[in-house]
């Protein structure tokens, strides 16, 4: 049964780049496309494809950005423009993951998903 998963992304410096949470544990740790690096690794961890993903900034009490996670775990940012990842493209880098911030333990396998 598809869900709504809830994202929150907190500013990490003046560059532009965000930390992602789900349920309060870091999912990514400095990203400039947040809701797209957040999806990649949700999926990554075996959510519903067809979950509803909501992303809002900690400082917001309302979501900023919606997406299906099929849908935004196959976009890319191409020159400040959202396309889909092509078959010669590679796999666009994994962002830092939770492990940072836990000293070598990996929270994201502890996820709820």
């Amino acid at each position: 049964m598809p869900t709504t998963i809830t994202i929150t992304v907190s500013p990490l410096d003046r560059r532009a780049r965000y930390r992602a949470y789900v349920g309060g544990r870091p999912i990514v740790a400095g990203t400039r496309t947040p809701l797209l690096d957040a999806a990649r690794e949700l999926a990554r961890l075996g959510a519903h494809p067809d979950a509803t993903i909501v992303m809002r900034n900690s400082r917001a009490g309302h979501g900023t950005l919606r997406a299906r996670l099929r849908t935004a775990a196959k976009l890319i940012e191409d020159r400040c423009r959202f396309r889909p990842v092509r078959d010669w493209d590679t796999a666009p880098p994994m962002r830092q993951t939770g492990q940072v911030f836990a000293g070598g333990h990996d929270v994201t396998a502890e996820v709820a998903l």
